[in-house]
């Protein structure tokens, strides 16, 4: 069961993060740099962790590593070019 949440979250951000409209820099700018720059990516993932609402165990967090890596990287590449 926890697997399925896990696999729901990603699949809801990734969805999130492939929005036009709503990562649109004409209607909501802040909201637009921030997924551009990753922090929206690390945001998210401080909130469902096990220190604030919980929805990530720490199992989670052990087995999505390879995703956060690719996460982290992917923003650190849009910050720099």
């Amino acid at each position: 069961m926890q697997a399925l949440l896990v696999f729901l979250i990603v699949a809801a951000l990734s969805l999130l993060g492939s929005s036009r409209s709503l990562l649109d820099p004409g209607r909501f700018p802040a909201l637009a740099q921030l997924a551009a720059s990753g922090l929206l990516f690390l945001i998210f993932g401080a909130l469902l962790g096990p220190s604030v609402l919980g929805v990530l165990t720490v199992e989670n967090l052990d087995s999505l590593r390879p995703l956060i890596a690719l996460g982290l990287g992917m923003g650190g590449c849009l910050l720099y070019t």
